[in-house]
């Protein structure tokens, strides 16, 4: 068992400290915790094309993960969301971590241009 110790802060600014080893029992035992995704559920993320302009691509969230505080992150092909990217649900809503949620993506996106990454 390791005694090497870990600092973290949750994003609601809360720090903690632990063990290498506990932190990485926690960790796993996130993962455990699965639910399907509904089929067309993405991840949205602000990225540059290949012409230079920036536009909202989708990547597939596969699954829910159940997360250490107590809420569900979504899982995707790159793992799990550690960056509250907003998720757009087949119904049309799209939910960002805590910051939010909205109807459709145009409202969310017509937020995201007065106060998100999109703005500048």
């Amino acid at each position: 068992m390791s005694g090497d110790q870990v600092h973290f802060t949750t994003k609601r600014g809360e720090t903690f400290r632990t063990t290498q080893h506990k932190w990485d029992l926690a960790y796993y035992r996130e993962t455990q915790h699965l639910i399907p995704a509904a089929a067309g559920t993405f991840y949205l993320e602000w990225a540059e094309q290949e012409d230079g302009s920036y536009r909202w691509d989708k990547s597939v969230v596969l699954a829910w993960g159940l997360g250490i505080e107590g809420y569900l992150v979504p899982i995707g092909t790159d793992g799990i969301d550690e960056r509250s990217r907003p998720v757009l649900h087949p119904s049309g809503l799209v939910t960002k971590g805590l910051e939010g949620e909205w109807m459709s993506f145009e409202d969310f996106a017509r937020w995201d241009r007065e106060y998100g990454v999109s703005k500048g």
